[in-house]
């Protein structure tokens, strides 16, 4: 329920309260609505304020439109359209408002109780994005062309993105009819320049499994690839037949190859077990002096993937024997070892670890790919990696011993050294030239 002092604020601002009709939303096509944010720790930027943003994508797919506060209160208890639950957490209406609780978890789980309250199908409107990897200067007479021609049926929105890895632009379009917004989409990307037009996926953690086993049916990705993905996803299945995802755990050190795995691992789990939603263990041996970005795209990975972090600091050999002793339960680790890495070529997909370690089988699925291997699965399903790739590093380890890969060294116009991104490293063999041990 709301304390006195939630109540006592809502009433200070809604002076008197009045019941409401069951709807918000007038017949017409166009309904909008406004959102109140209350709370200093908003406005004073101690708090980030993820409500609004959720409220506003509901709202915009059920054909509603934030655009402004109007101005009166009762209970609303919305009930859960898959179990049939009442929510317990009520919303305060006052006419056309609604004030919703703070906290971001218990708003999430009551406002999708309501769509019916809110939800407007005859103002419902149609959206696509296009990604292209060109500059807005280069592409804007198309877009202007477009938009001429277009402008009654389509909005068109463009939208700059100076560090995005894959595209330089995103376009939006939004039209009432999803026929004619398809062929509005169609015969924009027509226009645009051959090839500019990427197929990235704003979200390509939550469609791994449709994204990695589409590859398998895909005749345009070389075929000897094609049997090595094969046989990679076979061994990480064999491995879920044998260990439990409760006895399974990933090994998870920020760089490219488990990156690669990482992804992998999260399609097989999600195309063999689709309604598990626990987090999944990975494990991060942290050693030397780490990079901050390694640090940071592993906690942003962690949210991504939905992982259960276990971090350990030290030696392998003892980290591991601590990961027995604190999680027992463990058995087997999957991890991003190749052939090409020191001792590699000793292992096997399924490999015990040496008789004097702590007893765990290592998982290696990717063992037989090469360093271009590895990025073209990165890059062409648009997977998200640490940001020291792109500034000549090829291989991480620690701060005291890696270094951009001298190989992808250049001089720009200016005579100022720069390093191509590490995808761009054509002799795999030269991977750890960046590196001092």
């Amino acid at each position: 329920m709301y304390s006195h002092r939630s109540l006592r604020r809502i009433v200070n601002i809604f002076h008197h309260i009045n019941p409401t009709t069951r709807s918000l939303m007038a017949s017409s096509n166009e309904c909008s609505a406004g959102i109140i944010v209350i709370g200093d720790e908003i406005l004073k930027g101690q708090t980030a304020d993820t409500n609004s943003h959720f409220i506003c994508e509901h709202l915009f797919s059920w054909g509603v439109k934030v655009k402004r506060v109007p101005s009166t209160a009762r209970l609303v208890y919305g009930i859960s359209k898959k179990t049939g639950e009442k929510n317990k957490f009520p919303t305060v209406v006052m006419k056309n408002v609604c004030v919703f609780p703070g906290v971001p978890s218990i708003l999430e789980r009551s406002f999708v109780t309501l769509e019916d309250l809110f939800k407007n199908s005859a103002g419902k409107r149609y959206t696509e994005e296009i990604y292209v990897d060109k500059d807005e200067v280069s592409i804007t007479s198309v877009l202007n062309d477009f938009n001429d021609k277009h402008r009654k049926e389509i909005i068109l929105g463009s939208y700059p993105d100076f560090t995005n890895r894959y595209y330089k632009v995103k376009l939006t379009l939004e039209a009432k009819e999803a026929g004619i917004l398809r062929q509005a989409k169609q015969n924009l990307i027509d226009k645009l320049p051959k090839g500019s037009v990427v197929n990235f996926d704003m979200d390509v953690v939550a469609y791994a499994a449709e994204r990695v086993y589409s590859v398998l049916q895909s005749h345009t990705v070389d075929a000897q690839f094609r049997d090595k993905l094969q046989h990679s996803i076979g061994i990480i299945e064999q491995s879920l037949g044998r260990y439990s995802l409760e006895k399974t755990c990933i090994g998870f050190n920020g760089g490219k190859d488990c990156t690669a795995v990482l992804y992998l691992f999260h399609a097989v789990v999600k195309r063999k077990h689709p309604d598990h939603t626990d987090k999944l263990k990975a494990l991060y041996i942290r050693s030397g002096q780490p990079f901050q970005e390694v640090e940071q795209f592993i906690e942003m990975s962690s949210d991504r993937y939905n992982l259960d972090r276990i971090i350990l600091k030290g030696r392998t050999q003892d980290c591991l024997r601590e990961l027995r002793h604190k999680h027992s339960n463990i058995e087997a680790i999957i991890m991003g070892t190749r052939n090409t890495d020191p001792r590699g070529s000793q292992l096997e997909g399924f490999a015990w670890t040496d008789p004097d370690w702590p007893k765990f089988m290592r998982v290696n699925p990717i063992l037989d790919w090469s360093y271009s291997d590895v990025w073209y699965f990165l890059r062409s399903l648009y997977i998200d990696y640490c940001s020291l790739y792109d500034q000549g590093y090829t291989s991480l380890g620690s701060q005291d011993n890696t270094h951009p890969n001298p190989i992808l060294q250049y001089r720009d116009d200016r005579g100022v050294v720069c390093y191509r991104p590490a995808y761009l490293l054509q002799d795999g063999d030269r991977e750890r030239d960046g590196r001092n041990t």
